[in-house]
């Protein structure tokens, strides 16, 4: 009997996990004063961005850039003349948290009270626990599909949630 229990809670939390990262929510592109991509700043993330940009869905750009250039080249939308206003940084830290932090500072100094923020599917749900901590204002999350195979979704799956760990350890901004 306490096998069935055990085996039943770990399939229920293992469903819920794969559920978490496969299906996250996300919103659907909407105007918000501000759209913030994560690090990495890929080019699907710096794509997706420029999209809603062009579309009018926000006048105002943060790119999280990172000290590499491994994965994308920001610095094309950072130093390019576009119509709408550009904020590149290295958050610190260049983690999600440190992110947020910056996207929370900014909104206090501008005014902002709603953002979209970019980044891909696996992370969208423990990025907006931590968005959210530092941002009080409406926020929508949007995922760029990024293919992975099955190795990158097992990885995925053991990093995004023992991430999560880390979310419980670190309450607060």
């Amino acid at each position: 009997m306490t096998v069935v229990v055990v085996a039943t809670a770990l399939s229920l939390v293992v469903a819920f996990a794969v559920a978490n990262l496969a299906y996250p929510q996300t919103g659907r592109p909407e105007r918000t004063d501000v759209v913030l991509v994560l690090g990495p700043a890929t080019n699907d993330r710096i794509a997706l961005a420029e999209s809603l940009m062009k579309k009018g869905l926000s006048s105002n750009l943060l790119v999280s850039v990172g000290s590499s250039k491994a994965t994308s080249d920001p610095d094309t939308i950072c130093s390019k003349k576009v119509s709408y206003t550009v904020y590149c940084a290295v958050p610190d830290p260049f983690t999600t948290q440190g992110e947020a932090r910056w996207l929370g500072r900014m909104a206090r100094e501008h005014g902002w009270k709603s953002a979209t923020v970019i980044t891909f599917k696996p992370h969208i749900s423990r990025a907006r626990i931590i968005v959210q901590r530092c941002f009080d204002g409406e926020l929508d999350m949007l995922a760029v599909t990024t293919p992975l195979s099955l190795i990158d979704w097992m990885y995925q799956f053991a990093y995004q949630n023992t991430a999560y760990v880390k979310v419980a350890l670190t309450p607060g901004c």
